[in-house]
């Protein structure tokens, strides 16, 4: 809280990822700097397009976000937009070295389009692949390199696994061919 109430600025990821704890922080460090709408809240969801944005709320449907899927960040392509929100941001709040910001988003974004190139080489053989994860947090992976994702450990999002449910995903597993 003491950290918040002297910050210039708070990054936010966003989507609701934060939703549980972040507000009630943000609420008791009196920051007006840093308050929702205010110009030092970074949102880096905001202007991404995000996955899985359910058609209703249902909490029996587990920790579901509705938003969509909060995991954008595990896409590295999202990783131009999202530093172009920070630059952007702060060369509102410190006009005096926009240059500075926007010459490093640049830089950021010619290192990032070479490593883009090589992780898709990379990822190549893992295009059709079917995985299993704990929590759906792969999606924005697994859209960008193309493996497909089975089924999750988790049977709803941020709901323990049950007995049932891994007696029933390791069968379907096997005959799905997951490895």
């Amino acid at each position: 809280i003491r950290v918040l109430n002297q910050a210039d600025a708070l990054i936010e990821g966003g989507a609701e990822l934060e939703q549980g704890w972040l507000p009630p922080l943000i609420q008791s460090a009196r920051n007006p700097r840093i308050l929702p709408n205010a110009p030092g809240h970074i949102v880096l969801a905001r202007g991404l397009k995000l996955l899985e944005i359910p058609t209703r709320l249902d909490r029996s449907q587990g920790d579901n976000h509705a938003s969509g899927n909060p995991h954008f960040n595990l896409d590295p392509a999202n990783f131009k937009p999202m530093a172009a929100t920070i630059a952007e941001a702060f060369s509102r709040l410190d006009p005096a070295n926009q240059s500075v910001y926007q010459a490093n988003l640049r830089a950021f974004g010619e290192r990032l389009d070479k490593k883009m190139a090589e992780w898709t080489k990379l990822a190549a053989p893992l295009r059709g692949v079917k995985v299993i994860t704990y929590h759906k947090s792969f999606e924005y992976l697994a859209a960008r390199y193309g493996f497909e994702i089975f089924g999750q450990i988790e049977p709803k999002p941020g709901l323990e696994p049950t007995p049932t449910h891994i007696n029933a995903l390791i069968p379907n597993a096997k005959a799905a061919g997951v490895k």
